[in-house]
């Protein structure tokens, strides 16, 4: 995408050695280029975001594409969200969750939340 592609990253210097599991994130990300940004001609932006609401980690994946009711140039699977709630439910339980939502502000988009426990030390 080159210069279509703007990142930020948004991480709390109290959360910058806290490990999230491998290939959680990527998946995420994964979607909001393919499916998000690639199709929108003018590109856009994606936000990695991490904060800690009382004993559990919140991690979002913001982007600025065509959000979640634009029609898809391709039927995508599902298959990288369904590996995403597999592992939370396989490492958490009911501890941990996945949400996709529109991102309902003016740039629009699409939200997706991570929320699983804090690692203990």
């Amino acid at each position: 995408m080159g210069e279509r592609l703007q990142f930020n990253l948004d991480l709390p210097a109290a959360l910058r050695d806290t490990h999230v599991p491998p290939l959680l994130l990527q998946p995420l990300v994964e979607n909001s280029i393919k499916h998000g940004l690639e199709p929108k001609r003018e590109g856009g932006r994606i936000t990695l975001s991490a904060q800690q609401v009382g004993a559990q980690l919140v991690l979002k994946v913001r982007d600025t594409g065509v959000g979640l009711n634009a029609p898809a140039a391709e039927a995508g699977t599902g298959f990288g969200m369904e590996q995403v709630r597999r592992r939370l439910a396989a490492l958490h339980g009911v501890q941990a969750q996945v949400q996709l939502q529109p991102a309902l502000d003016a740039e629009g988009g699409t939200l997706t939340t991570l929320t699983l426990p804090l690692p203990t030390p």
